[in-house]
């Protein structure tokens, strides 16, 4: 059996430990937080109801210029079974086990943006932990920007019937939060995978408000929109530019309720309905 000289035994062994450090340094420079990331986008769709136009219950061709809408507070949730809006007070009780903040300042965001591509609008983009984001919250908030001051929604375009023709300009000021499950429609959104970035939605519903031509008048969408005929008939030489308060006080009682919950009742996620506040 050969002997080594005790000096390069120690040598040996101060190598093996040095060599022990490196390796080990190596694999801890790799955060958790730079391993599970992936990206989740939010967009916002004001379907082709807004992009194309579309004709309102009560026969009128309506063509949007803008529609703009400002949104805050969005929260995406991971929940370990189908989240239920209706059975969920808040936001605070939401039982969730990862949670991303997508927006928390408010932005105005026109849905006619992407009209030409027939794409929703991208708003803003994070960095978020993997896995299903099946829950949404968000809000309609009061802008501060100049031409939108106090409104949460301004649309503004042209309406034409028999010859006749409107150009609106239609503010609403109504604060509302919504608390949504998970996306409804040809595909599922949310899963944010570290490899394929992920989207949630917000889709606004505006048919809500005007009713649908092509859909029977016994469906619901149609029973309970105000149709544009009770804004026409507001119209000035053709021209109709309201704010909220204005609307209020010119449409019959009736009418004003009904515009209210149309107003609330925009918000889903894709097809999935969302649990709406107003906050008078």
């Amino acid at each position: 059996m050969t002997k080594f000289p005790s000096t390069i035994v120690k040598t040996i062994s101060l190598l093996s430990i040095v060599l022990v450090g490196c390796s080990g340094n190596s694999n801890s420079s790799t955060t958790p937080d730079q391993i599970d990331e992936g990206t989740l986008k939010l967009v916002v769709n004001g379907e082709d109801f807004v992009r194309n136009g579309f004709v309102t219950k009560d026969d009128w061709q309506i063509n949007f210029e803008r529609v703009a809408v400002n949104v805050g507070n969005v929260m995406a949730y991971q929940t370990e079974s189908t989240f239920d809006p209706e059975n969920t007070e808040n936001t605070e009780n939401i039982e969730y086990q990862e949670t991303v903040t997508i927006l928390d300042e408010a932005k105005t965001v026109d849905l006619t943006e992407n009209a030409e591509a027939g794409e929703p609008v991208a708003v803003e983009q994070v960095q978020a932990v993997p896995g299903s984001y099946n829950a949404l919250s968000w809000e309609l908030i009061p802008s501060n920007e100049t031409g939108l001051e106090n409104q949460t929604i301004v649309m503004q375009g042209k309406a034409t019937k028999d010859g006749e023709t409107v150009n609106f300009n239609l503010g609403f000021s109504l604060p509302v939060t919504y608390l949504c499950g998970e996306f409804v429609g040809d595909m599922r959104k949310g899963i944010v995978k570290q490899d394929a970035p992920a989207e949630v939605e917000m889709t606004l519903h505006f048919d809500h408000v005007f009713g649908d031509a092509g859909t029977p008048m016994t469906e619901a969408i149609n029973q309970d929109a105000l149709g544009f005929q009770p804004l026409a008939e507001l119209a000035q030489a053709g021209e109709l530019t309201a704010d909220w308060q204005t609307l209020q006080q010119q449409l019959s009682p009736e009418n004003q309720e009904i515009l209210t919950k149309a107003i609330i009742g925009l918000g889903h996620v894709g097809e999935g309905h969302c649990k709406a506040e107003y906050k008078q």
